[in-house]
């Protein structure tokens, strides 16, 4: 979880940069990009909550075995199917910025 959620919140924080950087020269192009902005922060703030449940999971564990290792394996899934697209998903909001600004 750690490894996806690092690069996760890299790219979440790249592409907030890139829409500070270019809103003010083409509102119209970071607009068009908005969905698949929208969907890479879901991706990863999901993936925090997902994490903040792990750790609590991984302290209580001895409560509710088979609870909290569900809970944890959940988590693990969504890391490494899930959450492992939020680089891609950075690279298509800039792509559709890139072809915004050629068209």
């Amino acid at each position: 979880m750690h490894r996806h959620l690092s690069a996760g919140s890299l790219s979440l924080a790249c592409s907030i940069e890139f829409i500070v950087a270019k809103f003010k020269s083409d509102p119209n192009a970071v607009f068009a990009g908005s969905v698949p902005y929208l969907r890479l922060a879901g991706t990863v703030l999901c993936g925090w909550q997902m994490a903040r449940a792990m750790l609590v999971s991984h302290a209580k564990r001895a409560e509710d075995t088979r609870f909290h290792t569900a809970k944890i394996a959940t988590g693990e899934f969504y890391a490494e199917h899930i959450l492992s697209h939020a680089p891609g998903i950075e690279a298509s909001f800039v792509a559709v910025f890139n072809a915004q600004a050629f068209a």
